[in-house]
């Protein structure tokens, strides 16, 4: 029972990890589009996001019944369920075997965060660039008198500051 439990932990903590490094990989897609500013391979990148962060929920789920599992089995105090209070409630081979996951984990989410950090720096100043741009467009229509028709004929303003 032992045994097993550890390679159900280790196998969900890999399975998570990997999906992490997808979540990464999509994170530096998405910046790359929002620096080239290409809005279909940023509406691709977040549909790809969202399928990712399922299925990191769905096994988030399968690792908490795992560690419950194992609480249970060695009859820790689960009030505080941390991953790092876990391990050091556990016997030296389970710490040798997920301590390295948990550093990777670590490293993975961190490279993450700041990527996303700066793409969301990113998109805040492709918003106001956007929002200075039809502020700019709106000003310029506000102060012609005059529209131009299909032939290219000048006629009064159809709708008045009035609205």
């Amino acid at each position: 029972m032992n045994q097993k439990l550890k390679d159900k932990l280790l196998k969900i903590l890999n399975e998570e990890k990997g999906l992490y490094l997808e979540l990464l990989k999509i994170a530096e897609e998405k910046h790359e589009a929002l620096v080239e500013n290409d809005t279909e391979k940023l509406l691709e990148t977040v549909e790809k996001d969202k399928d990712i962060i399922s299925k990191i929920e769905a096994d988030e789920e399968k690792r908490n019944e795992i560690v419950s599992e194992i609480i249970e089995h060695f009859k820790i105090d689960d009030e505080n369920k941390s991953y790092s209070k876990l391990v050091k409630s556990l016997p030296e081979d389970w710490k040798k075997a997920l301590d390295p996951l948990r550093e990777d984990l670590i490293e993975i989410t961190d490279k993450f965060q700041k990527i996303n950090i700066e793409n969301h720096s990113l998109l805040k100043q492709s918003l106001e660039f956007n929002q200075l741009s039809i502020d700019t467009i709106l000003n310029s229509i506000q102060d012609e008198d005059i529209t131009y028709s299909k032939d290219k004929i000048e006629q009064p303003k159809l709708l008045n500051r009035q609205g």
